[in-house]
């Protein structure tokens, strides 16, 4: 049994150091809802059989901003929020690199059921996922200005940007192996269907310090970006998304697997305390239907300056416009290579790892702690929370949890799964508190949905099930 539980230990530090990306914090906890599967695969819920509604069984929200809260940047005058540069400054400057992450998902279908010991299932759905990754001398370039940067390189070698739309259709299952542990996992076939990355080799600027240049930017950008499923004009310019194609929706020309698993382990002489170790969506995407390449003719540009960046940043007019002008890209040399040719690549997915605590204290209320951490674009992302969750028969649980995550502490979350006979409904929010007061928020995953269970295993009280 040692052995085991070293074991267990071991492949949880090394998925620490593999994973990234957004991790879901209380859905774990939440197995009476389908959708905890997609986290946890080893997870016991009480009905026999569980039915998705398409679209409606499950929507997903997820965002990040970590490099600061509004609360923290603003000031609040006569009834408005007025932006204070310095407290920016002191934000970014606490942090290297800051994450900007975005996320959609719909379950498409479902099925699960239990035969004997064992639970079985069948699903499919829709992720979209975008982020960027930048250096926060950026934001200190637009609060100062540039003059800090003559005489010296800025580098944009850091920022990673991701677009990335596919489909997955799994197959799982999980059973007991014995008195004590629970294992569980699923197969997942994905099918990629847009996406764009970008690939910096050397990209930035310096601001000259030549007698002969005095003030010139410097450009270089040497990189280029991998796309699939997007379309580019006769310029060798991406021009956006073609909705029109059937590929846009479902393209098994671009394949690709998932693995997840997951392992429950109770204790033999306390049976009121377990313990969870879980990993989900590691594997890859293969973007071989429609690789393409975007990247610009000229890798070393010189400008005097960027037109109109002045009135944006002195007098707040934000008019995007003034940037855009015929001169500013006929000075930038800002044409994209037509001749550029892509081909097929791959693009991992963003795993994410769970280890997790949970006692019973009564029947029906289960206090937990849980970690997670994800390594997201080279970025160590650690988060901890702890919760409480109380049921009442088969019919309702709650949960309320705090946890850090993303920089923050602000991360008040709630959970209530609710099951009127067939129809179960349910709503979890890793960060309510944020989503109700955006002005703290730095992130918060939101689902909800709606489902169909049948043939309740245990009618009366939630007991656990060997």
């Amino acid at each position: 049994m040692r052995k085991r539980v070293v074991l267990l230990s071991l492949l949880a530090f090394c998925f620490i150091f593999a994973a990234k990306a957004q991790t879901q914090l209380l859905l774990p906890y939440n197995d009476l809802a389908f959708q905890s599967s997609w986290a946890n695969a080893s997870v016991r819920p009480m009905h026999r059989f569980s039915i998705g509604v398409p679209v409606l069984s499950s929507i997903e929200i997820g965002v990040i901003n970590n490099a600061f809260s509004l609360r923290s940047v603003t000031e609040r005058r006569n009834d408005k929020l007025h932006l204070m540069p310095d407290k920016v400054l002191a934000q970014v400057q606490k942090n290297r690199l800051s994450q900007e992450y975005f996320e959609f998902g719909l379950d498409l279908f479902h099925f699960r059921m239990a035969w004997r010991r064992w639970f079985f299932w069948i699903a499919m759905r829709n992720q979209t996922t975008q982020s960027l990754v930048y250096p926060n001398d950026l934001v200190r370039l637009a609060v100062e200005g540039n003059k800090w940067v003559v005489g010296n390189r800025f580098s944009l070698n850091d920022m990673r940007t991701d677009l990335t739309n596919y489909n997955e259709l799994t197959f799982g299952a999980s059973s007991p192996i014995d008195e004590d542990w629970v294992v569980g996992g699923r197969l997942s076939f994905l099918m990629g269907n847009i996406n764009a990355k970008l690939e910096p080799k050397n990209v930035g600027f310096t601001v000259l310090d030549d007698p002969q240049l005095r003030f010139v930017h410097q450009f270089d950008m040497d990189g280029f970006a991998r796309t699939n499923g997007i379309k580019y004009d006769e310029k060798g310019k991406p021009s956006g998304v073609d909705y029109a194609s059937a590929s846009t929706y479902i393209n098994p020309s671009n394949p690709g697997f998932a693995l997840s698993a997951a392992a429950t382990y109770t204790m033999p002489k306390l049976k009121e305390l377990s313990f969870t170790f879980a990993f989900t969506d590691l594997g890859m995407i293969h973007w071989g239907s429609d690789p393409r390449k975007a990247q610009m003719a000229n890798k070393r540009s010189k400008i005097m300056g960027v037109n109109g960046f002045k009135d944006i940043l002195f007098n707040g007019e934000l008019n995007w416009n003034l940037m855009k002008s015929d001169k500013y890209l006929k000075d930038f040399h800002s044409e994209f290579d037509k001749e550029a040719k892509g081909e097929s690549y791959n693009t991992w997915l963003s795993p994410k790892f769970y280890l997790m605590a949970r006692y019973n204290i009564l029947r029906q209320t289960t206090a937990g702690l849980s970690f997670a951490a994800t390594v997201h674009q080279g970025q160590f992302y650690p988060s901890v929370t702890a919760s409480i969750q109380q049921g009442y028969s088969a019919l309702v649980s709650g949960q309320f949890a705090i946890s850090y995550n993303q920089r923050s502490f602000l991360n008040f979350g709630a959970g209530v799964v609710f099951t009127p006979g067939p129809c179960q409904f349910y709503i979890i929010a890793d960060n309510l508190y944020g989503a109700i007061n955006p002005i703290d928020l730095k992130a918060t995953s939101v689902r909800l949905g709606f489902n169909i269970v049948l043939g309740p295993l245990y009618p009366i009280d939630q007991l656990t099930q060997k």
